[in-house]
C-alpha cells in the first residue's frame, strides 16, 4: 500500500468537505469496526443531490451553481474512488437530511497487513 495514496485519498475527501461544506462544521470520525478502519467525512450540504450516484465520476461537482474557480475541476472524489477501487477499499456516499457523509472502510486482508 502507497501510504501516499492514501493519504491524498484523505486529503481530498476533507478539502471537498471543506469546499462544499453549508455550515461550516465538519465531522471526521476514524474507528475500528471487527478488523476494519472506517473513516467518516461528513457536512452540510444545500444543494440538490438527485443524481448522489454520479460523485464518483470523474468531472462531476454536485453543486452547479458554483464557479469553477471555487468548486474546482470536479476530480477529488474520482481520485478517491480509483484509490479505494485499487486498494479493495469499500467506499460509500449518503445524504442524511441536510449533509452528506462519506464513508471509506479500510478492509484488512493478506494484501493490507498494516491495518
Amino acid at each position: 500500500m502507497d501510504e501516499d495514496e492514501i493519504k491524498v485519498m484523505i486529503d481530498n475527501l476533507i478539502n471537498n468537505a471543506v469546499k462544499y461544506n453549508s455550515d461550516k462544521k465538519i465531522f471526521i470520525s476514524l474507528e475500528k469496526v471487527d478488523e476494519n478502519a472506517v473513516l467518516c467525512v461528513k457536512n452540510g450540504i444545500n444543494c440538490d443531490v438527485s443524481d448522489i450516484d454520479k460523485i464518483w465520476d470523474p468531472f462531476y461537482v454536485l453543486e452547479k451553481s458554483r464557479s469553477k474557480e471555487l468548486s474546482g475541476s470536479g476530480l477529488g472524489l474520482s481520485i478517491v474512488s480509483e484509490i479505494a477501487n485499487k486498494y479493495g477499499f469499500e467506499k460509500n456516499v449518503q445524504v442524511i437530511g441536510k449533509c452528506i457523509k462519506f464513508k471509506i472502510v479500510f478492509k484488512k486482508n493478506n494484501n493490507n497487513p498494516h491495518l
